[in-house]
């Protein structure tokens, strides 16, 4: 599985996970205040550097559809 870090919208992320547009904006913004995730101010959404994925178990089902992306 390849790692990407490449800076998204909330709407991208919105269309890539099929969740929530309201679920997807309180995620982020839990990420963005716990650190992971930074905000720019053109309104995209990047991982932090040094920072792990907070979702140790995410990749591991297909059940979920922010796995399957």
């Amino acid at each position: 599985m390849q790692k990407e870090n490449t800076p998204r919208t909330l709407e991208e992320i919105y269309q890539r996970t099929h969740i929530s547009k309201t679920t997807v904006y309180r995620i982020l913004k839990t990420l963005v205040h716990r650190g992971y995730l930074a905000h720019s101010e053109n309104g995209l959404y990047v991982w932090c550097p040094g920072q792990e994925s907070p979702f140790g178990f995410g990749g591991e089902s297909s059940e979920m559809p922010f796995s399957e992306e």
